[in-house]
Order: structure tokens, then sequence, then C-alpha cells
């Protein structure tokens, strides 16, 4: 249940995110803008918040949300409308605002969704070598 409420909360946040950015555009309806709400969310929620997220850190999952939802945003919307108009700067926009509430949407993922004991690897970077004293050790005195 914890997985179908941080969709919809996801779900209705970024329809807010894309009908504020897309609203003005002439031909795009609000249809085109449920639907485009929808494939990005299910997408994004699919491989960016339970794929990605949970093996990486939280920066690399905004930058892919922020890829996808750039392209995604672009494309989408010059398909669904017919016409001339690019949506290159609209795009940018709806991309930096559905990435700036995804940084605290991963945040609340992490603390209140997932379990801490997953069984998804996590891949750290934070090794430790092994230390020594000795950089030439007396084979001689071991021997003894």
């Amino acid at each position: 249940m914890k997985y179908v409420s941080a969709f919809l909360l996801k779900l209705v946040v970024t329809f807010l995110i894309l009908y504020t950015v897309l609203a003005g555009v002439t031909g795009l309806s609000m249809g085109s803008i449920i639907a485009l709400t929808g494939v990005l969310v299910l997408i994004g929620y699919l491989l960016g918040d339970l794929y990605l997220l949970p093996r990486t850190t939280n920066g690399w999952a905004v930058l892919a949300d922020f890829g996808l939802s750039s392209i995604m945003v672009y494309f989408l919307s010059s398909a669904l409308v017919a016409g001339s108009q690019t949506f290159l700067v609209r795009s940018f926009v709806a991309a930096v605002s559905v990435s700036s509430f995804e940084w605290f949407f991963h945040h609340h993922l992490r603390k209140n969704v997932f379990l801490t004991d997953s069984s998804a690897p996590v891949y750290r970077q934070d090794y430790q070598t092994e230390a020594s004293e000795e950089f030439q050790p007396d084979l001689d005195r071991d021997e003894r």
C-alpha cells in the first residue's frame, strides 16, 4: 500500500507541475496533459524510483529523472500538438520543476516506503583498504 500511495503522490504533484507549465500552450488539451503525466510518472516511477534509486544515490536518480522528464515532455508535447511550436523552454522548466520535486520525493521514498533490509544490493564507494605498519615484513623473524 505504501508503493501505491507514493505513486499517487508522484502522479498528483507531477500533474500539477505539468499543468502549471504547459497550461498556456494552444492546442494542448487537458487530456493531453493527463496522458503526458501518466506516461512520465509510470516510466519514471518504475525505472527511476523503484530500480535506480535503491541502487544509486539520490543525485544520480534526480539526474536521470531530469533527463527523462525533459526528453519526454519535449517530444510528447510536440507530438500531441499539431503545428510547428517548439517546447524547448517549457520542457526545460518542467524538467527542472519535476526534478526539484523528485529530490524531496526520493527522501520520502527512502525514509517511509523502502524497507531497510531490502534484498537489493547497495553499491557503496567508501571502501576500506588493508592497513599495515610494515611495508617489508621481516620473514626471518617469523620463521623462528
